[in-house]
């Protein structure tokens, strides 16, 4: 039997019944297998608290949606190279965001951000960074 290994779930509306399937799909033990989610477009207004138990994902895309903030839960996401945040409602960029070691692009444009304070040292492995 093959494991799933990506999650694709685009223009979806979460209303209160795809909220809980999705809730209950990140609930399920074998998503720690995952490695690419995409869930762009699903208007999501905060973070999946689920989504950090997916220790294996590589590649996350939460773009289009209602999110205003980067929690620090997402340094639990250690394998994560692939970050995009675009047109949402971020306006701090998290120190968390740099405790992801192997974080080659990170996509934070169409966002309204108001600093961005780096240092030499900060996203050592970065190669991308959209703002």
């Amino acid at each position: 039997m093959k494991k799933l290994l990506v999650v694709f779930l685009v223009f979806c509306n979460l209303g209160i019944s795809a909220q809980s399937r999705l809730k209950a799909f990140l609930e399920n033990p074998s998503k720690t297998e995952i490695l690419k989610l995409d869930l762009h477009r699903c208007k999501l207004k905060e973070w999946p608290s689920e989504l950090w138990q997916c220790k294996n994902l590589e590649h996350l895309d939460l773009s289009k949606n209602d999110l205003d903030d980067i929690p620090p839960d997402i340094e639990k996401l250690q394998n994560l190279k692939v970050l995009i945040l675009s047109k949402n409602q971020i306006q701090k960029i998290s120190p968390s965001l740099k405790k992801l070691p192997l974080l080659i692009d990170l996509q934070l444009d169409q966002n309204p951000i108001d600093s961005l304070l780096l240092k030499e040292g900060d996203f050592p492995s970065l190669q991308i960074l959209d703002l």
